[in-house]
Formats: C-alpha cells, structure tokens, sequence
C-alpha cells in the first residue's frame, strides 16, 4: 500500500517535472548602453505611437496615402489623429531627440493646416455666394413687383381706353337725341305724349351713363378751361365777364376723370368793343376751328 502510493506520488512528480521542462526558458531583454536618440524605436508616445518595435514611418506615410484614396474611392476611411494627439507626440519626440518621428509629424501638422485653410476658403466662398444670391433674389423680387405693378397699370389703362371708346360710341346716340329734342315742338296731345315717352328713354339712358361714371362737363357761367372746353366763337357780352363760357354749343363728357369729348362753348370778351381785351382772348381760341366757324 505504502509503495503504491510512493509510486503515485513519484508518478505525477515526475509529471510535474516534465510538464516545467517543456516550457521555454524566460528571455531578457538588454537595452544598449548607447543614448536613447540613436535608436529609431519610440517609447511612451501614447495612440498611435505605442509600438516600441516598429518604425513609425510607415504609419505617417500610410495616412498621408490614404489621403488621395479617401477622394478616389470616397469610402470613409479611419480618422487621423487629432491636433492634440499630434502636438504631445512632437513634444515627446523633441524631448527624445528623434528627429524621424519630429518632421513627419511636422508634416502631418502643416498637413492638417493646409487642409484647414482650404475649408476656410471653402466656407468663405461660399458665403460670398450666400450674399450674392442674396442679393440676387432680392432685385429678381424687386423686377417681379414692378412688372407686376407694371402689368396692372397697363390693364387699367386698357379697360379705361376701351370705356372710353365704347362711351364715345354712346355719345353719338345723345347728340341725336338733343337734336331731337331741340327740333320736336308738341302742339297737339299726341305729340306731347310722343315727347314725353322720348323724354322718359333719354332720361333712362343718361342715368345709365352715370352709373358707369360718366358725367357731363359743366360749361356756361364756369371760366375757361382748354383742357375740358373748346372754344368756337368769341363775343362781347355785358352779364359775364372776361373768359366765362356764355353758351355751350356742344356737350362734353368725362370718365371718371379723364375727358372723353371736350364741351364745345362760347367764350365772353367782356363788355365793349376793346382791342386790348379782344388781342389776349385769342390765346383761348383754337386757331383752325375759330377760322372755320366763321367762314361759316
């Protein structure tokens, strides 16, 4: 029994001792005795400089490359270091004397600045363009209102020029009516009652003008006015004084406040047969149409 269990125990001892002999033997590292600068290896940088064993050259070149790949490709790739990252590996670096490390990451930073200036030209061109298109929809908002102001102007002067045509046609039909009445004398009771069915249709068509604005230009005993009359004939008279219409040949009528047909009228020269008040009343005459009253 006592054997056994000697032979047991010596059994997994050996087991032990066989299972430590495969394992390989620790190895030791020596640093050289030579300064740390000579060496291409960098220690303590934090992410992404923590290789001691591999050369950081290839990291830098890598992200530079990858720079061109990220605008061919347009994939999304790894961000880069920040600035800050950057400037305490250069720090470390400086301190340790390894200038590989100092210049690529002088370049990673002038890199980075460069870049930056870019997105600043970027950001200001493209707020110069903001302004200017601005700008731009501000006069092409202007150009609208005026040529809309523009385009109403022109369509009220196109209805009032159509309302004046269509009344110039009307007036004709009153001309005629006027003259009707001054001819039509009624003796008998039939031809007063003729008069006053005529009387009751003119009465109905001149109020018919009115409700679409139109009035009569008021002429006698008003001075006057070349603008709203015509002056046909001129005559001395001792109830109106210089330039009052005495009489009024012809009506006139406006729209609104345009005139459509100017009054025809008679115009005092004041009373007595005075040259000196007779010479500025010619003023007031229309030339052509005095001259041909009176060869009439």
């Amino acid at each position: 029994m006592a054997a056994s269990l000697w032979n047991q125990s010596s059994l997994f001892g050996c087991c032990s001792c066989s299972s430590k002999s495969l394992q390989p033997p620790p190895k030791f590292v020596r640093f050289p005795s030579r300064p740390f600068h000579a060496s291409n290896t960098i220690l303590g940088f934090p992410t992404p400089f923590t290789s001691t064993s591999i050369n950081p050259t290839p990291l830098f070149a890598s992200t530079t490359n990858n720079e061109t790949e990220e605008t061919q490709n347009g994939e999304d790739k790894k961000p880069s270091p920040s600035l800050v990252v950057l400037i305490e590996a250069y720090k470390k670096a400086f301190l340790n004397g390894n200038e590989t490390a100092t210049s690529q990451i002088e370049e990673r930073i002038q890199s980075l600045a460069n870049k930056k200036n870019k997105l600043t030209q970027k950001v200001s061109s493209l707020s110069a363009d903001k302004v200017s298109g601005k700008v731009q929809y501000l006069r092409l908002q202007a150009d609208f209102d005026n040529f809309r102001k523009r385009c109403e102007k022109e369509k009220i002067s196109i209805q009032s020029d159509a309302q004046q045509e269509f009344v110039k046609k009307l007036l004709l039909m009153v001309d005629s009516f006027e003259r009707v009445k001054q001819q039509i004398e009624a003796a008998t009771e039939k031809e007063k009652k003729i008069d006053a069915s005529y009387q009751s249709i003119y009465k109905q068509f001149v109020e018919t003008l009115r409700s679409h604005n139109v009035s009569v230009v008021p002429t006698v005993g008003k001075p006057f006015n070349p603008v709203l009359h015509e002056a046909v004939a001129r005559e001395e008279s001792e109830v109106f004084k210089e330039g009052i219409i005495i009489k009024e040949s012809r009506r006139g009528f406006m729209l609104k406040d345009k005139v459509v047909r100017p009054a025809l009228v008679k115009v005092s020269l004041g009373p007595g047969n005075k040259k000196s008040s007779a010479a500025p009343a010619k003023s007031l005459e229309q030339p052509s149409t005095a001259a041909r009253i009176d060869e009439r």
